[in-house]
């Protein structure tokens, strides 16, 4: 887990549109969302079962701190309007989010983050739809 501890910019992307239109994200917003590099820094204690996310484009900014087993509540700024109940898992080396809507007005998602080699990969999932995202070390 410590692997993934540090700063991160996306490297590559597969199947991000159709995961982004699943997901329920209007045309306008997918293009611009598409059209951002995200950089993310990552701190994770597992001792603790702490994981704080921060991630920033050049219109947006967004951070998720959760606790291992604790609900919390996030939102999407810049990709969809509203909030979201989250619950976080640490396992077998991933840190997995599960983001159920509560007044956004899209689907829910699963989102897990790993490393792969010296890369972290993202995989997020909405409904039938899967993509994965890749970053590397931001040195």
């Amino acid at each position: 887990m410590a692997a993934m501890n540090g700063k991160w910019k996306q490297t590559r992307t597969d199947k991000f549109e159709d995961y982004l239109k699943e997901l329920g994200v209007n045309v306008v917003k997918r293009k611009l969302v598409l059209a951002s590099s995200p950089a993310m820094e990552i701190n994770i204690d597992e001792a603790a079962g702490s994981v704080n996310v921060k991630t920033s484009t050049t219109f947006s900014k967004h951070e998720i701190q959760c606790t291992a087993g604790t609900d919390f509540e996030t939102d999407m700024p810049g990709v969809v309007d509203g909030k979201f109940n989250g619950q976080c898992t640490i396992e077998g080396g991933k840190v997995i989010v599960v983001l159920t809507p509560t007044t956004a007005q899209v689907k829910g998602t699963t989102t897990t983050r790993e490393m792969v080699g010296d890369e972290l990969k993202m995989t997020m999932v909405c409904g039938g739809t899967t993509c994965e995202r890749f970053f590397a070390k931001d040195k």
